[in-house]
Order: structure tokens, then C-alpha cells, then sequence
């Protein structure tokens, strides 16, 4: 039997951290995919979106006859900003830092040249499979890839490292506090439903029960558990939590339902943790439009409390 999820009490008036939208966008932008997406940034002008852009694991060396005016008119809303994804492994993650240093500056300089030559806002860059610990002489590897995104698009670049996850370490806390360093730092990226009721590649969460399903102990919980024990509370201003596979239910003690309303309550335990950016949605990042959050549902419920 499920047990009632208890919701916290919303306050007026009190005044919360500003969290912004972190949307991996990985969506191919066939005509009218990114519908719902610039609807959502058109309604919520007070919301910042930091958009990933993601053509084929980084860059083409030029926007396609798709990517070109659909990228073009969302970066032309004033409450986005535009990232550029790149990576640092060759395994998927398994092994940090290793992709060529001359290969990841190339596809910096690509996304640069989109905004040179085709005149696509790109206002900074993305960094996939970002490392969580100093193996592999990452912390110069971060250093360096940070200093050149700095030097090409300029100091106010937006730079943000997405480990997925803290490492179980605070051997993490190294690369926050890097400096030129990340604006933000993913450092968690995980999924609410269990993986009995996952829906396989649509909403990317493993079956093997390899990960920590979001808020099983409760609401707040994962944060308070497996992202400020070991990143600080005082670094939870840079930190991007993302949540996908927002359907069915947790499996937690209390176990929580994906609705609207628990949404909300999420989202307030996200703001009230002062988290600098968050995204929650019902499938992964290539479809937005499913319930019982969708993209609109998900901005309406966050500019409701930021």
C-alpha cells in the first residue's frame, strides 16, 4: 500500500536562492520539436534556461539546415543561454580526462565559429563525463579545457561540468573550487522511478538497479545524502541537480508518486537548498511533452517558487 506522500508547506513571502533551468536538449529540432521548449522560455521570462546543444555528441562543424534557424531562434530569447556540449572520454564515461586535450579545444573552437559565422548565440560550453576525482591528471585536464573556453568565448563564458554524479568523495569540491572553474557542477543526475517501471531508453534509466532512485528517503533526502555531504552546502549554489524518468513512483520509504503536486514539493526542497539549476522531466532529454511533467508543467511549477 502506498503511504500518502506529507507535503511540505509553501510559505509566501519568503524569499528563496534563485535556482535557473539546466535542459540537456538532445532532441533533433525537426520542424516543430522545439515547440513546447520555446513556449516554455516565451512564458517564464524570469527564468533563466541553460540549453544544451548536442548534434552528435558535440559539434558539426556547421549547423544543418535544421539546426541552424531553430538554434538561431532560441537563442534570440533573452532568458537563455546556449551551451555547447562537449566531452572527456572515449569510454563512455568510464575513464575521465582522456579524450585528447587538442580534440576537446577544437570542438570548443567549432561552437565559437557557430556564433562567428552563422550567428548562433552560443554562450558557453557543457562538459560531459566531467571527472569526479584527480586521477588521470584531471584537475589540469579541467584547468586547461576551462582556460580555453574562457580564452575563446570570453571571460563571461557560462561553464558548467556534468559528472552526473559526486563520487562518493569530496575529492569532487577540487574541481568547484578550480579557478577560472565551472559556474555549475551536475553533480547529481539520476532518475525518480524505480527500474521495474523504467521505460527503457526513452527516459535513460538503467534496469540493473545500478543507480539511487531521487528522494527515497524522502523529500530533500538524495541532496541532503549524496550531493552535500560530500560537495558542501556552501558549493549547492553551483550545483545542478537533474532528474529524469519523472513518472510512476520512487519505491521509497515513504514511497512518493510523480504528479504535478509532488513536483512542486520537490522542486521547493531544490530552491530551499539554495541548488543554482534543475531540470525534472517525465522521459530523458529527447522528449518533453509526456505527463505528468512536461516542460511547461515543469517551468510553471519552478517560476511559481524562484
Amino acid at each position: 500500500m502506498m503511504r500518502p506522500l506529507h507535503l511540505l508547506p509553501f510559505l509566501p513571502g519568503l524569499s528563496y536562492a534563485t535556482t535557473e533551468v539546466l535542459l540537456p536538449l538532445y532532441l533533433y529540432p525537426l520542424p516543430g520539436a522545439w515547440s513546447p521548449i520555446k513556449s516554455a522560455v516565451a512564458a517564464h521570462p524570469d527564468l533563466t534556461f541553460n540549453i544544451v546543444i548536442n548534434p552528435n555528441n558535440g559539434p558539426t562543424n556547421a549547423p544543418d539546415g535544421n539546426y541552424d534557424p531553430e538554434t538561431s531562434a532560441l537563442g534570440a530569447y533573452p532568458n537563455v543561454k546556449l551551451l555547447g556540449y562537449v566531452h572527456t572520454s572515449t569510454d563512455s564515461g568510464a575513464t575521465r580526462c582522456n579524450i585528447p586535450f587538442g580534440d576537446i579545444t577544437h570542438d570548443i573552437e567549432v561552437w565559437y565559429n557557430w556564433t562567428v559565422n552563422y550567428n548562433i548565440p552560443i554562450s558557453g560550453i557543457f562538459v560531459d563525463e566531467a571527472p569526479v576525482n584527480t586521477a588521470n591528471d584531471c584537475v589540469n585536464y579541467m584547468q586547461n579545457v576551462t582556460w580555453h573556453i574562457k580564452n575563446t568565448f570570453g571571460s563571461g563564458a557560462k561553464v558548467v561540468y556534468n559528472p552526473g554524479y559526486t563520487g562518493g568523495s569530496t575529492a569532487i569540491q577540487t574541481f568547484y573550487d578550480l579557478s577560472p572553474g565551472p559556474d555549475l557542477v551536475a553533480a547529481a543526475e539520476t532518475c525518480f522511478v524505480t527500474s521495474a517501471d523504467a521505460w527503457g531508453s526513452l527516459d535513460e534509466c538503467p534496469t540493473g538497479g545500478i543507480y539511487t532512485t531521487y528522494d527515497s528517503a524522502g523529500v530533500g533526502s538524495y541532496i541532503d545524502t549524496y550531493v552535500t555531504s560530500y560537495v558542501g552546502s556552501t558549493r549547492l549554489p553551483k550545483t545542478a541537480v537533474l532528474v529524469h524518468g519523472f513518472h510512476d513512483d520512487n519505491g521509497g520509504t515513504p514511497n512518493i508518486v510523480a504528479s504535478s503536486t509532488t513536483l512542486s514539493v520537490l522542486l521547493e526542497a531544490v530552491v530551499n537548498r539554495s541548488i543554482g539549476a534543475t531540470f525534472f522531466n517525465t522521459a530523458g532529454y529527447q522528449a518533453f511533452h509526456y505527463t505528468p511533467v512536461d516542460i511547461g508543467t515543469f517551468a510553471n511549477a519552478l517560476d511559481a517558487l524562484v
